[in-house]
């Protein structure tokens, strides 16, 4: 047990799925915590970016590692101002994702994923190249919206969890090392307001996660320390074997001085700005592929898709969040076009998002799936 994990009470498992009930932490997610302040700086993202290594040491000490960590993987215990940050998932997304793409003898061949959330580019831009690379097929598109797909194995994440043990301290390491990534590109995060490699279409992320192509652009860098860009560099080395443990990264001098060579006083205001568009585009995305799994058809899906496609005449790949709601609008799906404007007023931001239509429709398809299989269950339990 660790003060900075989040403790597992209870384990429930039956023929579908695999329960973990965990301790309650309801203080919110970082950013959250964050766009409430007025003021923020840069001694305080090093004191988050501790908070988050010392409960990765936790989980390391104990042989285990994450391997898909995003800002949401941490929550605030509580609302108190001083609350601890914990870890409260357990990278097990990232197993049955892996376990889903896989093939060989024991185990048949799929192309469904159980986690839709694998598909959002708001989380794949925190992703080490090496584990983009080993899910290989996870990110591979898996067809136009309804296109026909193999049958649901209801134990896949009990399969995944015994082939994490059987992977040994080998496969360990590696996602170890694919934690120390992430936490650079969190650290990223906290000190810019937008992560390193977001670009706004998931072919264009993955290009910039394999070539590790970042930079501290002068707007948005000039008041971060020349220590915090060396921990960020140091944690985004490409190969996995020349980055930071997390050991060793707690030992970095802007961790353990908690930025003390930085200019003082609060962040530049296009900090707020850049996170505020940031959380947009998740919620958005998010949100509306919820409600189009819940609300359209195979058939409808494959009409909205088929008109982002001619919206999209620059084949970028990316629409602006006001094209997809006026596309729905003119589609007559008014609903989802209420539901993507009422994302725009959770997180106030005056500039556009721009959303990946592609991998919005191919998460609406994987969560309309899992909405179908709910209701067989329901039906025939």
């Amino acid at each position: 047990r660790s003060e900075g994990v989040a403790q597992v009470v209870d384990v429930f498992e039956d023929a579908r799925s695999l329960s973990l009930l965990a301790e309650h932490c309801n203080g919110g997610v970082v950013h959250d915590r964050i766009l409430q302040r007025q003021y923020f700086a840069e001694q305080e993202s090093a004191m988050l970016v501790r908070h988050m290594l010392q409960s990765l040491a936790a989980l390391h000490d104990a042989g285990l590692s994450h391997g898909f960590l995003t800002p949401i993987s941490f929550r605030f215990y509580s609302d108190e101002p001083h609350a601890s940050l914990k870890l409260v998932d357990y990278g097990m997304e990232l197993q049955a994702g892996l376990l889903d793409a896989c093939s060989g003898a024991s185990l048949v061949a799929r192309r469904r994923t159980a986690c839709p959330q694998l598909w959002e580019t708001c989380r794949l831009v925190f992703c080490a190249p090496e584990v983009v690379r080993r899910s290989g097929e996870v990110w591979e598109a898996p067809g136009a919206p309804g296109a026909t797909r193999k049958p649901v194995n209801d134990k896949l994440l009990g399969e995944a969890i015994e082939a994490l043990v059987e992977q040994g301290v080998e496969a360990t390491i590696a996602l170890q090392a694919a934690d120390s990534w992430a936490v650079g590109a969190i650290a990223f995060l906290l000190l810019c307001g937008y992560p390193p490699f977001f670009a706004p279409c998931r072919r264009a992320i993955l290009s910039r996660i394999e070539r590790t192509d970042f930079a501290f652009d002068p707007p948005f860098w000039s008041k971060v320390s020349e220590e915090a860009k060396d921990f960020v560099q140091l944690c985004l080395r490409a190969s996995p074997a020349r980055r930071p443990t997390v050991l060793e990264a707690l030992e970095h001098p802007w961790i353990r001085s908690l930025a003390d060579s930085s200019a003082g006083g609060s962040m530049l205001s296009s900090f707020a700005l850049n996170l505020r568009r940031f959380c947009k585009t998740s919620i958005i995305e998010a949100c509306t592929a919820s409600v189009i799994a819940a609300s359209l058809s195979a058939k409808d899906a494959q009409d909205i898709f088929a008109r982002c496609r001619e919206a999209d005449r620059s084949k970028n790949g990316f629409l602006t969040a006001t094209e997809l709601r006026e596309i729905f609008i003119v589609a007559g799906c008014s609903e989802i076009a209420e539901a993507t404007a009422s994302c725009f007023g959770k997180v106030r931001h005056p500039g556009e998002s721009y959303i990946d239509y592609e991998a919005l429709m191919e998460s609406a398809q994987l969560r309309a799936e899992r909405l179908v299989e709910e209701e067989l269950w329901h039906c025939f339990a």
